[in-house]
């Protein structure tokens, strides 16, 4: 997927997400290649991100708030998932999160 492809997703998601499910869509990245993918600053809550390569994207600042992913995905890109909020037997809602810097300490707890 592409910057552009992956920004119009954002976009969609945006308004889905202020317009209470009313306008836009969801955005859906399962299994979707995000490796170097900017995705700072982008509100990704309650996104599907069940099997997306996240490896080496830029997520600082980025809301993974809710967003869904296999029980067994542990690091996002420079993000530890810490907490999860169950969600039927075959992927989880993210809690809380840990953003990590270049040199692996860690920066923010997002809840």
């Amino acid at each position: 997927m592409n910057q552009t492809e992956l920004n119009k997703i954002i976009k969609e998601h945006k308004l889905w997400l202020v317009s209470n499910g009313t306008e836009g869509k969801r955005a859906d990245l399962k299994e979707a290649d995000l490796r170097e993918a900017n995705l700072e600053g982008a509100n990704l809550k309650e996104a599907d991100l069940v099997g997306a390569n996240l490896e080496g994207a830029n997520l600082e600042r980025a809301n993974l708030n809710h967003c869904y992913v296999f029980p067994n995905t542990k690091i996002l890109g420079n993000v530890l998932i810490t907490e999860f909020y169950k969600q039927y037997s075959s992927y989880w809602i993210v809690k809380s999160w840990v953003e990590f810097d270049e040199a692996g300490l860690a920066m923010e707890l997002y809840k």
